[in-house]
């Protein structure tokens, strides 16, 4: 295993022990297929504190480019398309709309923070 793989496995075993929740996107095709086969998702046990977010469309149908998850280690799935972003550059850069699961787990990151005061 090389080293930053350890170093994140680490950080997973500090934020089980305490119950802290670690929030991660299950990736996009084409760069993976599947959510276990990239990092740190495959890193992802059962007992842990990580949460996969999948990506859904408006109409809650699966975001097109959300990976295939036959394992089941997807969580929890969040608006994915769509989604206002800050625009790059000046003061007041306004926003743009992206999509993407990165843009879901960010969803669920605000949600979860609620519940940690």
């Amino acid at each position: 295993m090389s080293t930053w793989i350890n170093v994140f496995q680490s950080f997973l075993d500090f934020c089980k022990k305490r119950k802290i929740p670690v929030v991660v996107a299950a990736g996009n095709k084409p760069g993976v297929e599947y959510a276990h086969d990239s990092y740190p998702q495959a890193l992802s046990q059962p007992d842990d504190t990580m949460i996969i977010v999948g990506g859904v469309t408006q109409t809650g149908a699966l975001y097109t480019t959300t990976v295939q998850d036959p394992d089941g280690c997807i969580a929890v799935y969040a608006p994915a398309e769509n989604i206002a972003v800050p625009k790059p550059g000046g003061a007041i850069p306004g926003v743009v709309e992206q999509a993407g699961t990165s843009h879901a787990a960010a969803i669920v990151v605000r949600k979860q923070s609620y519940k940690f005061p």
